[in-house]
């Protein structure tokens, strides 16, 4: 059973989630804080979603970002005015989902939705961070071949080897050999 921390101050949309929410699969907490220690209790409290009615947060949209930077919690935010411009930052994090209250009545095929969405935006996520890396890599070692092409009249195929070899002997990655070259070379 998924737990659902649920942070709101709306009578009318407690009891409209109770009954809407199926019990079988989410069991909700309603945690007795205020906005200022959301984060802290979010942190001492393992969840894997926090539902945030705009009654709770009167207007304190620096909270949601906390959470979202922690990365662990799905973070729904349910308003009935979808307020864009102050979730700007949230709005790019793939932890963050914002829905309109008229859409409640469809929370139970709705989380499943964002909590696939999120694990797909992370994947990409981390796969853009490896393509970047690599090509990253590929620009330090084109530029360290050059470099050592031009200053011991290396082929290119030769400077290449030199960086594999210094990369091995040293047990390191080709981006170190060749950032080392680049500042020997460029002294």
């Amino acid at each position: 059973m998924k737990k659902l921390f649920i942070f709101s101050m709306d009578s009318i949309f407690n009891r409209n989630l109770e009954l809407t929410i199926n019990k079988n699969e989410y069991m909700l907490v309603y945690p007795n804080i205020n906005n200022l220690m959301l984060y802290s209790y979010a942190i001492k409290n393992n969840t894997n979603y926090i539902i945030i009615h705009s009654s709770f947060l009167n207007k304190n949209y620096q909270y949601i970002d906390m959470l979202i930077s922690m990365k662990k919690y799905i973070v729904i935010y349910i308003s009935n005015n979808l307020e864009y411009g102050f979730l700007y930052n949230a709005l790019n994090s793939s932890y963050f989902h914002m829905m309109n209250d008229k859409y409640l009545s469809s929370i139970n095929e709705i989380i499943p939705l964002m909590e696939k969405n999120t694990k797909i935006l992370c994947s990409l996520e981390t796969e853009l961070v490896e393509l970047k890396n690599k090509m990253e890599e590929e620009r330090l070692v084109k530029k360290a071949k050059l470099l050592l092409m031009k200053k011991y009249s290396l082929t290119e195929d030769e400077a290449y080897k030199l960086i594999l070899k210094r990369a091995m002997d040293d047990r390191v990655s080709k981006m170190i050999v060749a950032k080392n070259i680049i500042k020997e070379v460029e002294k």
